[in-house]
């Protein structure tokens, strides 16, 4: 559930995450906000990690000079026949100044 490229398949929008779970992930996001698609630089962080169940994705970035985003998700791991489901929820919020 840590590997980068899991990670950047649950983030919608989601174009590039580098980085590890230990020191966080750099994280390049397009939104679209309202007929405008927007793109986001910035941080990624894992919070409230439960190993092999779930945890907390938490990230907030800067587009251009007035857009900010802010945005978590909750992934977790279930068994199922014959592998692992993952899930997860969004919570965006982009703010405009």
């Amino acid at each position: 559930m840590n590997n980068p490229e899991t990670l950047q398949a649950s983030i919608p929008g989601c174009e590039e995450l580098t980085g590890t779970s230990k020191t966080g992930f750099e994280a390049v996001v397009t939104q679209k906000v309202g007929p405008v698609e927007v793109t986001f630089k910035g941080a990624v962080k894992l919070k409230d990690v439960y190993a092999l169940q779930s945890y907390r994705i938490v990230g907030k970035g800067k587009g251009s000079v007035a857009e900010f985003a802010k945005g978590a998700t909750n992934l977790t791991l279930t068994e199922i026949k014959g592998g692992s489901e993952l899930s997860y929820n969004l919570v965006p919020k982009l703010v405009a100044n």
